[in-house]
């Protein structure tokens, strides 16, 4: 059976055409903005945990689901294996998100940033799993090194 071309047909692939690219352009596009704006909040979050308690070389501390260290030694090793301390600039969120976000939950992400103020600089971080339990009973943090 030979399909004849006509206007309704014509017409019928260019509409599934538009439908394909506009559903691929405005998935690329809210990705961008996900990422965007996880962003965004991440860093905005750091800055304010990160100067709200003291903290000394050795002792990093726990705080509303973010790890804040006077070095960047002091952070968990899930973190330093991660994320390059070359890569580390002051005010600079540096991430690595195990996974394809874009068709799937990512495994996990890992945020890390250096702050300074009053010549006193601060690492904070953050990581998230999406299986609960994988690397500690919380599923938020591993052990950190002591």
């Amino acid at each position: 059976m030979k399909i004849k071309p006509s206007l309704r047909l014509y017409f019928l692939v260019v509409m599934i055409i538009t439908g394909i690219t506009t559903i691929t352009l405005m998935s690329i596009v809210s990705f961008k903005y996900l990422i965007t704006g996880l962003d965004f909040s991440i860093r905005k979050e750091m800055r304010t945990q990160a100067y709200q308690l003291p903290v000394s070389a050795g002792n990093p501390i726990k705080l509303n689901n973010f790890i804040i260290a006077s070095t960047f030694n002091d952070l968990p090793d899930s973190i330093k294996n991660k994320i390059d301390e070359k890569e580390m600039e002051v005010g600079k969120l540096v991430k690595y998100i195990e996974g394809s976000p874009l068709f799937s939950p990512p495994k996990a992400g890992y945020f890390a940033m250096k702050l300074k103020r009053d010549d006193e600089i601060r690492f904070v971080a953050t990581l998230f799993f999406s299986e609960v339990d994988k690397h500690s009973k919380s599923g938020l943090f591993p052990p950190l090194n002591t």
